[in-house]
């Protein structure tokens, strides 16, 4: 427990509270289109609560008047995301609350906006979150949630100062997500105009033609070892590595595994190599495409990935980067694929795939600079993003327990 200034108090949960924190409707039956709105776990999340809930009767809600919302409630989801806070709005007061979702109503003497930032703190969370009995899944017990030692300022005024340093912290975290969240679309849609000839780029008129896949790239399924040979050895491209999509190289690599002179040669990645994803649980994650482009000598694949290597020059490296994440070409990729246990693709199927590209290179590689410095310019941003995010984290380490003063 953090030590906290001589003026400041600690005392529990429960004793800044009118009655113990509780939950609500056990069993909501069939929801309603009119009725009384309904908290979910889920609902709560990064200290605000969703517009889209459910509605249950008003005789189910009358059964559970004790959980009915009053403005100034703090509630905390249980589970669904387990530990998130918030206050709940004008627009929820008279609702009610699920039996995933605990209330918490304030005597007085702790304000509720400081309350949800101490909660929604690492080292709040630290303190009441724990694994479910026999499973990993962080749930919060209500009689833990009671026994918190909340760390208080003395003043309702010291508290509200606080409040809103944070408050000002999350809203630029906020705005960087929005602001992240439409960059992100507006690339989405350069990528559907640009990789479809909807919009084309000043300059270039000249014609884009159709082949299959196949004739571009010939298909090879990746090695499959014993656990014991990996953890050392040569640099393996595996699932994850393709997953994230784009590039391949060395910084992007992390597994390692013991191969044969005849396994490096067969299974080799080299630069200009197209990497699919194989199989997943959900189709939606099959045939997702990684471009090797700075890989380590030696490098190989797993048995999860398909290795597709060009066999002309069809289609230029910067340019399949991008390709093979297009609606259209991920369209025929996932009606391909065949479902048993898992979604499956391979060679034989992805080599159907049409593909439709401009005939001259510089096209291609003038779309895919549009759309790097789309890309650059979103992870400048996430990189602010988290920055902003450990400031916040700094803060409240320092403001929350009385490091800092702000009055």
């Amino acid at each position: 427990m953090n030590p906290i200034p001589d003026d400041w108090s600690r005392l529990t949960l429960l004793d800044h509270l009118k009655r113990p924190a509780t939950y609500g409707v056990v069993k909501a039956g069939t929801f309603v289109s009119s009725g009384v709105p309904m908290l979910r776990g889920g609902d709560i999340k990064s200290g605000r609560i969703s517009t889209d809930v459910p509605l249950i009767t008003h005789e189910k809600d009358a059964e559970y008047a004790r959980t009915r919302l009053e403005a100034d409630d703090v509630v905390v989801a249980l589970v669904g995301y387990p530990g998130e806070s918030a206050i709940v709005p004008p627009r929820l007061v008279g609702a009610n609350i699920s039996r995933a979702v605990g209330l918490l109503r304030l005597s007085g003497g702790l304000r509720p906006d400081y309350l949800v930032h101490f909660l929604n703190s690492s080292m709040g969370r630290s303190e009441f979150l724990r694994p479910g009995a026999g499973s990993a899944q962080m749930v919060v017990n209500l009689k833990d949630l009671n026994k918190l030692e909340v760390p208080c300022p003395p003043t309702s005024k010291e508290q509200e100062a606080i409040a809103e340093a944070l408050s000002d912290a999350d809203a630029l975290i906020e705005g960087l997500e929005r602001l992240i969240a439409k960059k992100r679309l507006i690339k989405q849609g350069a990528m559907q105009d640009l990789l479809t000839a909807k919009r084309r780029l000043p300059g270039f008129s000249g014609d884009w033609d159709s082949f299959l896949l196949g004739d571009f790239l010939n298909f090879k399924n990746g090695l499959n070892k014993a656990k014991s040979f990996f953890g050392h050895g040569t640099p393996i491209v595996n699932y994850m590595d393709v997953f994230g999509g784009g590039r391949i190289d060395a910084a992007s690599i992390a597994g390692l595994v013991e191969v044969t002179t005849a396994e490096q040669s067969a299974y080799g990645v080299k630069d200009g190599d197209i990497l699919f994803t194989r199989t997943s649980e959900t189709p939606d994650e099959i045939g997702l495409a990684a471009v090797a482009d700075g890989v380590p000598e030696g490098t190989v694949f797993s048995g999860f990935v398909l290795r597709g290597r060009p066999q002309n020059e069809k289609l230029t490296r910067n340019f399949s980067k991008y390709c093979f994440r297009s609606e259209p070409i991920r369209r025929q990729i996932i009606s391909r694929a065949t479902y048993t246990t898992r979604a499956l693709t391979n060679g034989r199927q992805l080599s159907q795939v049409e593909i439709y590209a401009p005939n001259d290179a510089a096209e291609q590689d003038a779309i895919a600079s549009v759309l790097t410095a789309m890309e650059a310019e979103i992870q400048a941003l996430d990189t602010r993003l988290e920055k902003a995010r450990q400031v916040k984290e700094g803060m409240m380490q320092n403001l929350l327990t009385g490091r800092i003063r702000l009055v």
